[in-house]
């Protein structure tokens, strides 16, 4: 009885021995496992809103008068990818198209902070749009764009910038259309669509966490 524990003793030491030594390649199978079964860890948002009344407001600050469908449609598909996720409580920006159309002039002149609280809004996701371009890719069949911004949130009871802290100017976003990206016979207004679009996605993942496997929606 003595000599048979001595040796179940001997064998379990041998065996926390053997686990020790194959440990760290252990953790790496149970990593490579759980990368396959959950797939990639999710990238954090750089900021998470509070669960509050919010507006997208889109403009060219530096040209007011250019590209306001661009400003429009982008707005728009920022609104519907955060409405997806839940940022926020978000406010259709159509109130502030409205607010606009009533009295263009009285709205030049309204601060973001303004046009938030105007809207009911007490947040204010600001993008500026600093760039964009368009041009065909060889054959006139595909298309190649660059759209560049800035965007930050304003709170609208104090008109002080919410995020990002850091950088008064906001942070930098851009969306990109490749020809492999368009497809053959795709007309230049169907690519301006989805190169907003890229932009939209790539603003709204600022606000909530995904993964690098994330695609934009078809629909």
């Amino acid at each position: 009885m003595r000599y048979g524990s001595l040796s179940m003793h001997r064998g379990l030491f041998k065996f926390v021995l053997l686990a020790t030594a194959l440990l760290p390649a252990g953790c790496n199978v149970v990593g490579v496992v759980a990368y396959k079964v959950a797939g990639p860890p999710k990238v954090p948002a750089k900021y998470v809103p509070p669960k509050e009344p919010m507006v997208v407001l889109v403009e060219r600050y530096n040209a007011p008068s250019a590209s306001v469908t661009d400003c429009e449609t982008l707005a728009i598909e920022i609104f519907r990818e955060l409405s997806k996720r839940e940022v926020g409580q978000q406010i259709d920006p159509v109130t502030i198209l409205n607010l606009r159309d009533k009295d263009p002039a009285a709205f030049k002149k309204m601060t973001i902070s303004q046009i938030g609280a105007a809207v009911t809004a007490k947040q204010v996701i600001y993008v500026n749009l600093l760039s964009s371009s368009m041009e065909s890719a060889g054959d006139g069949a595909l298309f190649r764009g660059m759209i560049t911004g800035r965007v930050k949130v304003i709170d609208v009871a104090t008109g002080a910038t919410a995020w990002p802290q850091d950088a008064a100017d906001g942070y930098p976003i851009a969306g990109e259309v490749k020809p492999n990206l368009t497809n053959s016979g795709t007309t230049p207004e169907a690519a301006r669509v989805a190169l907003i679009r890229q932009m939209a996605f790539s603003t709204s993942r600022l606000f909530y966490k995904w993964t690098p496997e994330d695609e934009i929606p078809d629909d």
